[in-house]
């Protein structure tokens, strides 16, 4: 996989990927399951029934065991990596 990157936080491998809006995001290379909330049922400790989504990407603000130092470098990190906002920002 090309333009991996290496977060400076944590050093997790991350890539950027431009959403449906024109957004920037920065996930995870590592694939993650992740569930979806499909109904409530009730029993004593109360419990949902969930539908698995095999191996999705993930935000990586998410995974990052240092998010706040990570997010004030968001922007920096995109512009290092050489990637700009659909709007060019």
């Amino acid at each position: 996989m090309s333009d991996v990157h290496t977060c400076p936080a944590c050093g997790t491998k991350i890539l950027f990927a431009l959403d449906e809006k024109g957004t920037w995001q920065v996930l995870d290379v590592r694939r993650h399951p992740i569930f979806e909330l499909v109904e409530e049922f009730q029993t004593e400790r109360g419990g949902w029934r969930v539908r698995r989504i095999e191996a999705a990407r993930v935000s990586h603000f998410v995974t990052c065991k240092d998010p706040r130092r990570f997010s004030g470098m968001h922007r920096q990190m995109i512009a290092d990596a050489g990637h700009t906002t659909a709007g060019g920002e």
